[in-house]
C-alpha cells in the first residue's frame, strides 16, 4: 500500500502557518527581555541608592566629593563615589570620607568604580548638594532628562534606558529612562510623570 506524502501545497500552508506564529511570538519575546532589562536596571538603581542612604545615615551627610557644586556627576565623580560606597581605600580623600571603612555598596563582577545598568552604561546621580530639599537643574544647568529642572528629592538615580539617548526637557528619546523612583510616560504631553 502506497502512502501520500504532503503535496507542495499543504507544505507551503504549513510553513506560512509557522511564520505567522513566529512573528506573533517574538514580539512578546522582545517585549518580555525589555521588561526584565528594565527590572534590572531599577534593581541596580535600588542597590545603588540604598547604599548612598545609608552612608547618609552612617556619616550624615551625603557622600558628595569636595568641589562638587553641580547636581548631576561628572563621570570621574559617579567612580569616586563608586569607589567610595565600595570601599576602595586608594581614592582621594578616602579616610576623610569614609573613616569607619565601611563597604556599603557590594557588587559582583565589576571592578573598583564600576557600577552598570543592564546597556553597560554608568548611573546618572544627582544630589541636593546644598541641602535646601530639592534638586534644582536650572541654578547647575544639570536637569534631570525628562522631568525639568527642580526635583523635591535629596538623590536622584536613573539609566538612560536601552536606546542610550536622553534629551533635555521633554522629549520621546526619554521615555525609556529608568528612574529611583515610580514614573509613567504621558504620551499626551510627550513627558515622564512622577507616580507615588
Amino acid at each position: 500500500m502506497k502512502t501520500k506524502g504532503f503535496t507542495l501545497v499543504e507544505l507551503l500552508v504549513v510553513i506560512a502557518v509557522i511564520l505567522v506564529l513566529a512573528g506573533l511570538l517574538v514580539p512578546a519575546v522582545n517585549g518580555a527581555i525589555k521588561k526584565a532589562e528594565m527590572a534590572k536596571a531599577k534593581a541596580a538603581i535600588t542597590t545603588l541608592y540604598n547604599a548612598i542612604k545609608q552612608y547618609e545615615s552612617t556619616y550624615g551627610k551625603l557622600p558628595i566629593a569636595s568641589g562638587v557644586s553641580a547636581n548631576a556627576l561628572t563621570d570621574a565623580q559617579y567612580q569616586w563615589l563608586i569607589q567610595l560606597l565600595q570601599g576602595d581605600s586608594s581614592i582621594s580623600d578616602y579616610t576623610t570620607y569614609n573613616p569607619k571603612n565601611i563597604r556599603f555598596l557590594e557588587v559582583q563582577g565589576n571592578s573598583p568604580g564600576v557600577y552598570q545598568d543592564p546597556w553597560d552604561q554608568r548611573l546618572q546621580v544627582a544630589f541636593d548638594h546644598d541641602y535646601n530639599g530639592q534638586i534644582d537643574g536650572s541654578s547647575s544647568g544639570a536637569s534631570i532628562p525628562g522631568l525639568g529642572s527642580t526635583i523635591y528629592y535629596s538623590v536622584v538615580i536613573w539609566s538612560i534606558g536601552p536606546d542610550g539617548d536622553s534629551a533635555s526637557g521633554n522629549d520621546k528619546k526619554n521615555a525609556d529612562n529608568v528612574y529611583s523612583f515610580n514614573t509613567t510616560w504621558d504620551k499626551a504631553n510627550n513627558r515622564v510623570t512622577i507616580t507615588k
